[in-house]
């Protein structure tokens, strides 16, 4: 974008005034070296948490807008998106919707929400009045949630809400890591299916579990270094399982998976040999079936049995895995709060209230 100097640029720079209030009358000449204080503003003494106000929006303040308060973790302008916007507003057929703000102590304003609406503004040469959401946040780190809440991840993907969040240097992991890691959250919290009215995942659920089981992500990333095919063996739902195993049977699970991963000295039929086989073969599996399939080579080198054929166990059963909580009858989901997996009634769809498992430490 082309630099451009608004007239009312001085006036964004002036401390105390919202860089979203214009000035009533045209610039002033230059400020005095003395100057006196600014107007008082609705901001200006105790904000609110959040002020909402409508704003008229020339072309060129929207512009200033998307170039000024642009931050640096959010995803970049797509121009195809905005310039599609930009022909709705030439044809008529665009309603204006509101634009969220994040203003941070100091004065300093980021753009949480309407980059695309904004750019599609300039783009149009359109101006529109709308509302103007300004979310008073004590730091950086809160902006990004407020970002992460606020950008719809069901479109754009998750990895959007994590970068947001800034996972990747909080977990250590890389993107990809990050997003397996949040997949297998689900399955963790669900019960591996057992708790089918569970409200979705929200991202800071995701990412809440995600840090939660960080330590033994680490540990299956670090095994699996020198796997040929990492990126299919680590599947979502093989996460899950693996990051359990690692969590309660640290010593033989990393001798498991670091077999998988090696598939050094296996002896015939090894369950290493046929988890290895499935999860980097062409066979078509159900996303369901995972963990099923992880669960049952699991089992039969935790019991020092072969494998001759891999079925994946019923998934209206609860998933067992030999070693750990999980290694009943009973269907068990996993509880943040507790740091632990709790019995879950598919029934009465009730946890029971209080944890029967130890806190998850090694």
């Amino acid at each position: 974008m082309a630099e451009y100097r608004s007239p009312y640029l001085p006036e964004y720079e002036t401390p105390g005034r919202p860089p979203w209030v214009s000035p009533a009358a045209p610039p002033a000449p230059p400020a005095p070296p003395t100057p006196p204080a600014p107007p008082a503003t609705p901001f200006d003494d105790n904000p609110p948490p959040t002020e909402s106000m409508r704003v008229t929006l020339t072309p060129k303040q929207a512009g200033e807008w998307v170039e000024r308060f642009q931050a640096t973790f959010q995803r970049p302008v797509r121009m195809a998106w905005a310039l599609q916007l930009a022909r709705e507003m030439k044809l008529g057929r665009y309603r204006a919707t509101a634009i969220a703000l994040a203003r941070l102590p100091g004065g300093r304003i980021i753009l949480i929400d309407g980059q695309h609406r904004l750019q599609a503004m300039f783009l149009a040469g359109i101006g529109y009045g709308m509302m103007v959401d300004v979310h008073d946040v004590p730091n950086e780190d809160e902006a990004r949630h407020l970002y992460a809440i606020t950008d719809r991840n069901a479109k754009r993907g998750p990895r959007v809400g994590y970068a947001a969040l800034n996972l990747v240097n909080k977990l250590t992991l890389t993107a990809r890591d990050v997003e397996r890691l949040g997949a297998a959250a689900t399955f963790l919290r669900h019960g591996f299916g057992a708790w089918k009215s569970c409200p979705p995942l929200t991202i800071h659920d995701r990412s809440e579990i995600a840090m939660a089981w960080q330590e033994e992500m680490r540990e299956l990333i670090d095994v699996m270094a020198e796997a040929r095919r990492r990126d299919r063996i680590l599947r979502s739902g093989v996460v899950a399982v693996a990051v359990i195993t690692l969590r309660y049977q640290q010593e033989l699970a990393r001798t498991f998976w670091g077999q998988v991963a090696s598939q050094d000295q296996l002896v015939r039929d090894a369950p290493e040999q046929r988890l290895y086989e499935i999860t980097t073969g062409s066979r078509r599996v159900r996303s369901t079936d995972w963990p099923r399939y992880a669960s049952a080579c699991w089992n039969a080198a935790y019991d020092g049995r072969t494998l001759a054929n891999l079925k994946a166990s019923d998934s209206r059963m609860p998933l067992v895995l030999r070693g750990t909580p999980l290694d009943s009858h009973e269907y068990r989901v996993y509880d943040l709060d507790t740091n632990s997996f709790r019995v879950f009634d598919i029934a009465t769809n009730v946890v029971a209230p209080q944890p029967e498992e130890s806190d998850g430490t090694h």
